[in-house]
């Protein structure tokens, strides 16, 4: 076996045999498990260090290491533990369908079906409201959900959405959310609403939710009402911290009751992209469940955290008129394991991304002396660094308000905004060997601090910064898909087959 791959997923077919025998093929990725695992051609020899499998929607986890061939020596193409019968048929899966490998840790894997049903017919599919440029779709797809409809009001983020994924004709509407006709949607069980933060943060003046481009989610809500029967049992909202403090938190709390009254308990938690990506973006997510009605609340779950810090534990615990449903999470990733300058496009120095020498100098110089004391620093070192930098307006010591260049040093870059009005662009801010050099970040650099590298971008540079600027980080989203919303596809599962056999 040859060293540990490091990627965290790899898709297995499954073939007829692997039904009757009740094994899962492995060849072909020894080296997506431990080199320790391979043991004895037989277990009474000497097994090999054993590795945990959690099987997707059964409890308990399967044991097991990778025997050998008594004659070569060479692992074989089968687990040693043939218990995939029951996982198999739970899942419905057929000869010809793929299962998902993923590794959770060092030594403990999960495996998932992924031909999108399960025991009951259950597809995870999704209706994307404010979709923006496909953002949550991105992060939702590796954990095998499929968007069936997708809602957004500017023509040029649809533009964006199907220049990558290139199906907008097939289920994208472009339309004010307060006209949707719930009639006309197709059933799903996830809906999604990263709904415009304008007026909920401070840089809208804080109008709050009634404001002109927040209240659209007065007309998602309405959307649902609309759906009855038909709405779907899962909901994900995201939108900015801010969002749980608007109006002393009257704007938040309306909110979630108005998800409760449509039958929906409601969970709140904070991500920040930069545990994942090199852009510190804080955002406040809620899943809302209606999985019954259930007295539990998940008060013993509830304690300061990373995910849920004392704002949010504050919020719940001063509310007990919101039916909540808090569930446990595990811990994010600390940080990112990519910079900055991981991210950075090679661009030549004569690229015309790169400002003049004045422009370059003109940006130097707006630098309060504590800023430009790092650039210096940077400057006069044998390697480059990068920063980036945000123009803001500040109050001076004699009373004027001055643009500054604010440059951010600790490898992160600010959080990716929406250009109105030509502000709000980052500035990359690169500097060593004696020079120093500047230009706005490329959509390709963008596309990769949200998450989204590989996104195929034919937009202009304004179309491209908004687009991403008023997106959600991709990573983020895939981080809830596995962590989250799967457990609680399995429940909803769960609870049809208990309907069923009652």
């Amino acid at each position: 076996m040859s060293g540990l791959n490091r990627e965290r997923n790899r898709r297995i077919q499954i073939t007829g045999a692997n039904l009757t025998h009740g094994h899962i093929n492995i060849g072909g990725h020894y080296d997506f498990f431990p080199q320790d695992s391979l043991g004895a051609p037989r277990k009474k020899v000497r097994r090999g260090v054993p590795i945990l499998i959690e099987l997707e929607g059964m409890n308990g986890v399967i044991e097991s290491d990778i025997g050998t061939d008594a004659k070569t020596g060479k692992p074989r193409r089968q687990l040693r533990n043939r218990t995939w019968k029951t996982f198999y048929a739970h899942q419905n899966i057929k000869a010809g369908d793929w299962v998902c490998l993923e590794r959770l840790s060092e030594r403990r894997y999960r495996v998932r079906a992924e031909n999108g049903n399960g025991q009951n017919g259950t597809k995870k599919t999704v209706l994307e409201f404010f979709a923006g440029i496909g953002l949550v779709r991105m992060g939702l797809e590796p954990d095998g959900w499929r968007v069936v409809y997708a809602n957004d009001v500017d023509a040029q983020k649809r533009e964006m959405y199907d220049a990558h994924f290139g199906d907008a004709d097939k289920h994208f509407q472009l339309e004010d959310v307060h006209k949707i006709n719930a009639a006309d949607l197709p059933d799903a069980i996830l809906a999604t609403a990263s709904f415009p933060c304008t007026d909920l943060s401070l840089a809208g003046g804080r109008k709050g939710l009634r404001g002109k481009e927040s209240s659209a989610f007065f007309g998602f809500l309405q959307v649902l009402r609309d759906m009855g029967g038909r709405r779907p049992p899962l909901v994900l909202l995201e939108n900015v911290p801010g969002f749980l403090t608007s109006h002393g938190g009257k704007d938040f709390e309306e909110a979630m009751r108005g998800l409760n009254e449509l039958g929906y308990a409601v969970d709140p938690f904070i991500l920040d992209a930069r545990w994942f990506v090199p852009q510190s973006r804080a955002r406040l997510f809620i899943v809302g469940s209606a999985l019954g009605d259930s007295s539990d609340q998940g008060w013993e779950l509830l304690s300061p955290s990373r995910v849920r810090p004392g704002l949010v534990c504050d919020f719940v615990t001063s509310h007990p008129n919101i039916r909540w449903a808090i569930r446990g999470l595990p811990e994010p990733p600390k940080q990112a394991e990519k910079k900055l300058k991981d991210i950075i496009d090679d661009l030549p120095n004569d690229a015309p991304e790169w400002w003049n020498k004045e422009r370059a100098e003109y940006l130097y110089n707006q630098m309060s002396p504590r800023h430009r004391a790092i650039a210096d620093l940077w400057i006069s070192k044998r390697v480059w660094s990068y920063g980036t930098v945000f123009r803001r307006v500040r109050q001076q010591p004699d009373g004027e308000k001055r643009s500054m260049g604010e440059l951010r040093s600790d490898g992160f870059a600010g959080c990716l905004r929406t250009p109105k009005g030509g502000s709000g662009r980052q500035i990359l801010f690169k500097a060593g060997y004696g020079k120093y050099a500047a230009r706005l970040l490329t959509p390709n650099e963008c596309a990769k601090l949200m998450g989204a590298e590989g996104f195929r971008i034919q937009a202009p540079l304004n179309q491209a910064l908004f687009g991403f600027g008023d997106a959600v980080c991709v990573s983020v989203i895939t981080w809830i898909a596995e962590h989250y919303l799967r457990s609680v596809v399995c429940e909803l599962e769960r609870s049809k087959s208990e309907f069923v056999m009652s």
